[in-house]
């Protein structure tokens, strides 16, 4: 009798663990916590009410994004849904150090969700960083009157 409920203990906790383990596993999303197709009512439940709507595209304002916060978030839709994210960063630095963490952070954040890059640029002599995942991009560049912008870009595969 002894054994059988030893038995019957040790195979009551590995169920438990597998089934801790299988709701604590984060489930994969085109970008951030929404996927391609979802339609608006399922973007707002997904992300919130936008701060602007236009019937092809809602925008997110001051945002958190992939661990850097101010950023702005726009999503574009056609009749099958959700097929674009992009977001901005919008953070201002008065040195470009900040600016290549910034971008940092973020490539980090992505590579975790989509792997490793399938491309990849950077050169800090002319401020040109670029990070490509098939459809999907991050790019930090300086333009020619000095300001400087921060970008992603996730489209829905065409395969």
């Amino acid at each position: 009798m002894k054994k059988i409920v030893i038995i019957l203990s040790l195979v009551m906790s590995m169920v438990m663990f597998v089934s801790c383990d299988n709701n604590t596993s984060a489930e994969k999303h085109d970008f951030r916590n929404v996927d391609f197709g979802m339609t608006a009512a399922e973007l707002i439940a997904a992300e919130g009410e936008p701060d602007e709507q236009f019937p092809d595209m809602y925008t997110y304002l001051d945002r958190e994004v992939y661990g850097v916060p101010h950023a702005t978030l726009t999503y574009e839709f056609d009749e099958n849904g959700v097929f674009s994210a992009r977001t901005e960063f919008t953070n201002e630095y008065s040195d470009e150090k900040s600016y290549i963490d910034e971008y940092n952070t973020v490539k980090e954040n992505l590579t975790k969700e989509w792997g490793e890059p399938s491309g990849l640029s950077e050169d800090e002599s002319e401020f040109k960083f670029m990070c490509f995942w098939k459809y999907n991009y991050l790019m930090l560049l300086k333009d020619d009157d000095g300001s400087v912008s921060l970008s992603c870009q996730c489209l829905q595969s065409q395969d």
